[in-house]
């Protein structure tokens, strides 16, 4: 028998392997190359919020991205960023205690882009009676717990339909969407310990603790009245975080 032949076959299985080997690292050098190389889409959206009156910077102006869900608080000087991970047409809500709500159409390319706003000074109603902080009629300038009301016109003129995109304007208040609905949280406390009133009738039908404010539609609603203090003294324990 001729030695030479598994000599040649071992020679012939090494060069394969060899073979095989190289290919892998090529391909994975490919890959990794291919990773470094496509670079993530993030674009920059940045601006300053300013009063249309003086020209003063708009102090913690809330803004939202509604496509995205995107939120962002102006700082002291008026300015805000937000990273959109895709170019579109989006609407921007802008909403402040103080300023007139304005929602306004932008479109973000390619390029980092800078819209700069101005908002109108709020005309606040004094006169207006409020009930939910003290269960009896005070005027909204003469409340003695801090309230804030929300009108249905101003809430429509944002988009919104239902009580929770109404509340997403509102100063303080984080509207969580999971599996028990749209509720409400107030000062950091979660919904299980914020009321929900109806026409001062305390709402019922809570999924883990939550009141489900996206099945409330704005057509059957007057105005929202915000209690920001702690209502328990009134209203028991549900009302920790306010109502």
């Amino acid at each position: 028998m001729d030695s030479r032949l598994p000599v040649q076959a071992t020679h012939q299985s090494n060069s394969r392997v060899f073979q095989v080997v190289q290919s892998r690292r090529a391909v994975f050098f490919l890959l990794v190359l291919l990773t470094i190389s496509a670079p993530a889409f993030g674009v920059k959206l940045s601006g300053t919020i300013t009063s249309s009156g003086d020209k003063s910077p708009v102090v913690e102006a809330n803004i939202l991205v509604e496509e995205l869900d995107l939120k962002a608080r102006a700082d002291l000087e008026g300015r805000y960023q937000i990273e959109i991970d895709k170019s579109g047409t989006y609407r921007l809500q802008l909403t402040h205690i103080s300023f007139e709500s304005r929602v306004i159409d932008i479109k973000v390319g390619e390029r980092d882009t800078v819209v700069n706003i101005a908002l109108s000074p709020r005309t606040y109603i004094y006169d207006e009676v409020v009930v939910t902080g003290t269960r009896t009629p005070y005027l909204l300038k003469d409340v003695p717990v801090t309230t804030e009301v929300i009108r249905t016109e101003d809430a429509i003129l944002t988009g919104a339909t239902t009580v929770d995109q109404a509340l997403k304007s509102a100063v303080g208040i984080n509207v969580d969407n999971n599996f028990s609905g749209s509720g409400a949280s107030l000062r950091g406390l979660d919904p299980t310990r914020v009321l929900i009133l109806i026409d001062g009738e305390k709402m019922v039908g809570r999924v883990r603790g939550a009141i489900d404010l996206a099945q409330i539609s704005l057509s059957n609603v007057e105005k929202i009245e915000v209690v920001k203090g702690v209502g328990s003294t009134l209203y028991g324990s549900d009302a920790i975080g306010g109502v």
